[in-house]
């Protein structure tokens, strides 16, 4: 029966029970009341049978308990987009892209320097040395008493660290997809200069003065600028801002392949209270969004760097290299460490009231 039949009957069955009333009470009509009596008997019947039943499970019911499962499940299985992290690592290569420009704030000391891809060399107190440009780059190499002053390498630029040497003490920095600028003071040093075409040029810097050497590298591509930092003193290098943090070597060469080069590490998810530790060979990827600290120093074995890194990131992947757990909490972990209390009770709560409005549509 439609809506408009079933109004329409139900205000005619009142109707007529208030007709079968108006009988008895004016002339004591036996016969008539018990006609309408009959009729509005029948139309109950009638309306009984097309009525809702409230022992039935209504669709706003069936509705909310579907919509509350999948809503259940989802916070169960779904990743909490960002996680603060704190990362501990000791590698053997370290490799990251800037997000943002690195000027680093420490003057390094250094007993020999080494840079390639040279376009323009400035060195006033030195201008016997060849000219440099973008077409005969040069190479140049410094020995003796040499500080590091400024050095600026533009954001996205893709930067890959390791050592060398019996101590230690040599820094390689590969820098590809980008062009730096490098100031440097030498002292009583020796220097040499290769150019792309033509033969080295070699020279003597004999005052205890420190001349001023400025460089500007040729934009590069895949081919990377290569600096090379030996006998390096106590360095340290902060505040990079960066945006990918990758602890990999391809191996073997251009084979497309790669292994980890973690020693030992841990990585801590702030969110849960969490901490991982990294075993020797096992994987960690990390998309970072947001640096806090970012700070590279030499580890304890002289063929190791030591990367901690402070900050937001959107993965944190660790485990072999086909088995990666994804460390971010789900969204029911990070509401249950967040709010503990709030999300049992709440919790409680709403299975409690979700039972009880089932049994109400069930029973009543």
């Amino acid at each position: 029966m439609n809506q408009e039949l079933f109004d329409r009957l139900s205000a005619e069955r009142t109707h007529r029970l208030n007709q079968a009333a108006q009988k008895l009470l004016e002339g004591d009509d036996l016969e008539g009341a018990a006609k309408q009596l009959a009729w509005v008997d029948t139309a109950g019947k009638v309306i009984g049978a097309t009525a809702p039943k409230k022992g039935g499970i209504q669709g706003p019911v069936i509705w909310a308990a579907i919509i509350s499962l999948i809503l259940l499940g989802l916070a169960w299985t779904l990743h909490v987009p960002l996680v603060h992290i704190t990362a501990d690592v000791s590698a053997e290569t370290v490799s990251l892209k800037l997000d943002s420009t690195w000027r680093p704030h420490q003057r390094m000391n250094m007993k020999e320097l080494f840079i390639n891809q040279i376009a323009s060399l400035d060195a006033p107190g030195l201008p016997q040395l060849a000219v440099a440009s973008p077409e005969n780059p040069a190479s140049l190499e410094i020995s003796g008493q040499i500080v590091v002053t400024a050095l600026e390498i533009p954001a996205n630029a893709v930067l890959e660290f390791s050592r060398s040497g019996d101590t230690g003490d040599t820094l390689h920095i590969f820098i590809k997809q980008t062009q730096l600028h490098l100031t440097a003071q030498a002292g009583k040093a020796d220097v040499t200069m290769r150019l792309a075409y033509g033969d080295p040029v070699q020279r003597r810097i004999s005052s205890e003065i420190p001349e001023t050497i400025n460089i500007i590298t040729m934009p590069t591509g895949a081919a990377a600028v290569e600096l090379r930092l030996a006998g390096l003193q106590d360095w340290r290098l902060r505040g990079m801002d960066i945006k990918a943090l990758k602890f990999l070597e391809e191996y073997p060469p251009d084979s497309g392949q790669f292994e980890s080069v973690i020693r030992s590490g841990s990585v801590s998810i702030e969110e849960v209270g969490k901490k991982q530790e990294i075993l020797d060979g096992q994987f960690l990827n990390l998309s970072p969004k947001k640096s806090r600290r970012a700070e590279l120093i030499p580890a304890e074995s002289s063929e190791q760097l030591r990367m901690t890194f402070e900050g937001a990131a959107s993965k944190v992947e660790f485990g072999a290299q086909d088995f990666k757990t994804n460390l971010s909490p789900t969204w029911f972990e990070y509401i249950l460490m967040q709010k503990p209390i709030s999300a049992f009770w709440g919790a409680m709560l709403f299975l409690i009231g979700l039972v009880l409005k089932i049994r109400s549509a069930l029973f009543s």
